[in-house]
């Protein structure tokens, strides 16, 4: 049996489609029985129909992720591999540009500012459809219109176990903490003042104040739009029910495994020649913990993509100029320095690390461009500047001034915290997460160059992911390593890790070092409220030298991205973010035969 042929033919079928041949006993024991998986025998994709514009339609797209998604329901992704698979199911009313980054229409068409700054009007786009899907009547999807929007928002704003995202809208729309706080109480309210549904196509968003960074909120994954009916419907199970308006739809899924897009047959958007987007047949999230493996299966043409390239055979793949070796130069190499740092935090509430001198003694303690040379192989960028990463176009990064390596004034500055030459200092441990070899490399070079520079001792102790977040984000954790992705493209990402306002006492998320200072908090609520962009990004450069003096973490390198991708796969830019928009994506028949 011609088992790719099969998956073909299961990925293109529309769910009602689906349902009539459901009927057939034949056919759906076969569909039963293989659960729609892609072969990875790849000689039998059917032929790509040619568009104009030199576009193609057809093919599947398989790519890998190391880990499972945890859901797929919008307001409870924080999670890159949850993100990548809702980008393509769900849409808000703006969305990236994956190229520039800059906000563009989606569900929205159009929208108008006022000359405040505080009201936002959004016009919905008409026609467009939430997928086929049993929660409706028929199981077939209808039209979004504002009361969507108004529901999807104003849930947002609620106390609901599912919604992880309330921190990042309810201090920004008009009454909407108030809102927030009254369903704490268990009263019963309205609904929030800032959203009014002006008719079936307009709402109208009122904000507290000018924000810079509102519409780049409602472009992140979590607030895509979903229909009150799927969460009625499927409730707590609903993150594996998703249900949106965006190119792909959820075909099937195996937990642990695969996960199965196929294309939106109603999509509403065409490119610039008039084709029908998306291009591509489906998607297929493969999940390969080990990235050596993962190339493996790269180089024999079962994946259409590789993440990222493994740490242990860099060498093999890349030159030390970072070009392609002779081996590799048939694929399509893409890098670009990612919205992405990785530190060593400290909690700065509790001995040794109270103290600035031992901080910063610390970091001046720590080689940074030997670790990106020699540990990361020259894939990153050394951590020598602030804490927002150099991948900002606009944003003079370098301009900060962070902690540099001189081992010699490292010792000097723990001298001066009393502690001369390491003497009476204590064992230190420093947590870190499992979930990748480069974690363990880049401690051990670090735990190294403390107990040589500074004469202390370092224990390292390591703990799978959940493990590690709960003791670092309960104190109980000194000194650990973190990453952070950037929620959106803005500064403020990643310099609101350190305002107070996300302090706690048991627990402390997403201020895990526990830092305050006034000064800082000022600087950055001021920066928030300037729409200018040149003049925000001054403000967020103040605040970031206020961190780098007072040193709260150790940066150790901002990240770049790197990825292979087939010679046949078009359409797919790589940006700081590692946003994927797969619906411009297409296959060319050139090399699909080889692929």
């Amino acid at each position: 049996m011609n088992y790719n042929k099969l998956f073909y033919l299961c990925i293109k079928l529309h769910p009602a489609m689906s349902k009539k041949l459901a009927l057939i006993g034949g056919i759906m024991a076969v569909l039963s029985l293989f659960s729609c998986q892609p072969s990875q025998n790849n000689s039998n994709n059917p032929v790509l129909e040619p568009l104009p514009g030199k576009k193609y339609r057809g093919g599947i797209f398989k790519y890998y992720e190391n880990s499972d998604f945890k859901t797929l329901f919008p307001p409870a992704v924080t999670e890159i591999v949850g993100a990548h698979l809702a980008e393509q199911i769900f849409e808000g009313l703006v969305a990236l540009d994956p190229v520039t980054l800059d906000v563009i229409p989606a569900i929205a068409e159009r929208w108008e500012i006022d000359s405040t700054g505080t009201e936002y009007t959004f016009y919905i786009r008409k026609g467009v459809r939430f997928h086929d899907d049993p929660c409706f009547p028929n199981g077939e999807g209808r039209e979004v219109t504002a009361h969507d929007v108004k529901f999807v928002l104003e849930f947002l704003c609620t106390p609901h176990h599912l919604n992880q995202m309330s921190k990042f809208i309810i201090d920004h729309i008009e009454g909407a903490r108030q809102y927030y706080e009254a369903i704490s109480r268990g009263q019963q309210v309205e609904g929030v003042p800032g959203i009014q549904v002006i008719d079936d196509y307009t709402i109208k968003i009122k904000l507290e104040k000018p924000s810079g960074l509102f519409l780049y909120i409602l472009a992140m994954p979590s607030f895509g739009i979903f229909p009150k009916e799927a969460l009625d419907k499927y409730g707590d199970d609903i993150g594996e029910h998703p249900v949106g308006t965006g190119p792909f739809y959820l075909k099937d899924l195996e937990r642990g495994k695969t996960v199965v897009l196929a294309r939106n047959p109603f999509y509403w958007d065409k490119d610039v020649d008039g084709n029908q987007l998306p291009y591509l047949d489906g998607v297929v999230m493969h999940v390969i913990p080990e990235d050596k493996i993962a190339l493996l299966q790269f180089e024999k043409g079962e994946l259409s993509m590789t993440n990222r390239i493994p740490l242990e055979v860099a060498d093999k793949i890349l030159t030390r100029d970072g070009e392609l070796t002779p081996k590799y130069s048939k694929y399509v190499l893409q890098t670009t320095p990612a919205l992405a740092i990785n530190y060593f935090g400290f909690l700065v509430t509790e001995p040794p690390f109270d103290n600035p001198l031992v901080r910063r003694a610390f970091c001046m303690a720590i080689d940074k461009d030997k670790i990106a040379e020699y540990t990361m192989y020259n894939m990153v960028i050394p951590g020598n500047y602030g804490v927002v990463p150099p991948a900002f176009i606009d944003y003079d990064a370098k301009a900060i001034q962070g902690c540099s390596y001189n081992p010699d004034e490292a010792k000097f500055l723990l001298r001066r915290a009393g502690y001369p030459d390491g003497e009476g200092f204590p064992e230190i441990t420093l947590n870190i997460n499992s979930g990748g070899g480069r974690h363990l490399m880049v401690a051990e070079a670090i735990k190294k160059m403390l107990e040589e520079n500074l004469n202390i001792s370092i224990k390292i102790e390591v703990l799978e992911w959940s493990q590690h977040l709960d003791v670092v984000e309960t104190g109980k954790a000194k000194f650990f390593r973190l990453g952070w992705i950037a929620d959106y493209p803005d500064p403020e990402s990643f310099l609101n890790l350190f305002h107070s306002k996300h302090l706690g006492e048991a627990r402390s998320y997403i201020n895990v070092t526990r830092y305050s200072n006034p000064k800082f908090d000022a600087l950055l609520d001021s920066a928030l409220m300037v729409q200018d962009k040149v003049e925000r990004y001054m403000l967020y450069m103040q605040a970031d030298q206020v961190l780098a003096n007072d040193v709260p973490v150790l940066i150790v390198y901002y990240d770049k991205l790197y990825r292979l991708l087939q010679p046949n796969v078009k359409g797919l830019p790589i940006n700081p973010m590692d946003y994927m928009a797969l619906k411009y994506v297409f296959l060319t028949p050139e090399t699909d035969s080889e692929s």
